[in-house]
């Protein structure tokens, strides 16, 4: 069974961005999709993956290991990763289906069927004031999904670097994370992402505040390129850190690993290069007692292929979930996701269990 084409598609999602897919043809007429969503350029991933085709082309579609070595060799930047992760998923899927199985039965014996997700409502979020959050907040809990993500601090500016001036931007965002702690709790956790904006010290004292609000996690407070402030901030929180999901294949994560920087892992299979890659961060991450929650707040295909991972990982803690952001997600593949009390439904079909509505993806295009 070999390539006879690399092509993709992509939906303009809002003005968060958009979602980017990769559709593989083998001359057998079994297909693939994956994702390569969020690299910073969907114009730039799109055209590396155009000349991913011409190396690619007529070698067997079952060498996906073979074929990701050759591939990782090259890859450099996000945008490499990115295409590279969005291939391995629909050589997975290939895979899948000439054996005519699902995904997650080729990686191990399934622990679960049923993902426990939770919703990220910050890229649906327009109000950005503390009642805005709430509102979209509660509607995700009303849905059942047990935990909600937001990234409260608009305000805080990276490049200020100072513990006062840290201090004085997150008073409005902490009023935003008090708002939605009151309206889903307890019903629902709350999770705070930072965007890496603190100053360490700051950091420290707002994890401080997060915590008598019964926060459950503080997510890149600060950036995790210099290893030893993440570990600081890391020892000196009483709640959990959690973060990585900017990192290239396993081996990015050692500085931190080295340092004792986290409580959760957070890798993404968009950019860690695809769904044996996340699979391998999961298992090393187990090694060292981290749980780990994938991080991916994008279209349906990669949210499917980090939950067949996860089906099979024992360190496995809870999957990142979009919520909110288009009305017409359910009609973007075939079958819609199936999402049960917050927790994703994995199907038994083979593949992904999912395939993308063609019409719909006509009907919603990325202007790139």
């Amino acid at each position: 069974m070999r390539i006879s084409s690399i092509t993709t598609s992509a939906v303009h999602v809002n003005h968060r961005g958009d979602w980017l897919f990769v559709h593989v043809q083998t001359d057998e007429g079994i297909a693939g999709v994956g994702e390569a969503s969020h690299s910073g350029s969907d114009a730039e991933t799109a055209a590396l993956i155009r000349a991913l085709e011409g190396k690619l082309k007529g070698r067997s579609a079952l060498a996906l290991e073979e074929i990701w070595d050759d591939m990782r060799k090259d890859a450099q930047s996000r945008s490499d990763f990115c295409a590279l992760s969005g291939i391995e998923m629909a050589l997975w899927e290939i895979r899948s289906k000439a054996e005519g199985k699902p995904v997650c039965e080729l990686l191990g014996e399934p622990l679960r069927k049923e993902i426990k997700l939770y919703a990220n409502i910050n890229r649906c979020t327009v109000d950005r004031s503390p009642e805005g959050f709430a509102r979209i907040a509660l509607a995700a809990a009303e849905e059942g999904f047990p935990a909600i993500k937001l990234a409260p601090f608009d305000e805080v500016t990276w490049k200020s670097q100072t513990i006062k001036k840290n201090e004085e931007q997150s008073a409005f965002g902490l009023q935003r994370v008090r708002r939605v702690c009151e309206a889903v709790r307890p019903s629902a956790e709350v999770f705070v992402d930072c965007h890496s904006r603190f100053h360490p010290d700051a950091a420290i004292r707002v994890s401080e505040q997060l915590h008598e609000m019964g926060v459950t996690w503080f997510e890149q407070p600060v950036p995790e390129s210099d290893p030893d402030e993440f570990s600081r901030v890391k020892e000196n929180s009483p709640i959990r850190i959690a973060g990585g999901e900017e990192a290239n294949v396993r081996q990015t994560y050692r500085p931190l690993f080295e340092r004792n920087g986290f409580d959760i892992l957070m890798p993404d299979v968009k950019n860690i290069g695809g769904i044996g890659e996340l699979k391998r961060t999961a298992e090393m991450a187990n090694e060292r007692n981290l749980l780990v929650a994938p991080h991916g707040p994008s279209g349906p295909i990669s949210i499917a292929a980090g939950a067949h991972a996860m089906s099979i990982v024992k360190n496995f803690m809870i999957l990142e979930y979009p919520f909110g952001e288009i009305p017409w997600r359910k009609d973007l593949t075939n079958p819609p996701e199936e999402i049960k009390k917050g927790h994703l439904i994995l199907s038994d079909r083979p593949g992904l269990g999912l395939e993308l509505d063609r019409k719909t993806v006509s009907e919603h295009p990325a202007g790139f």
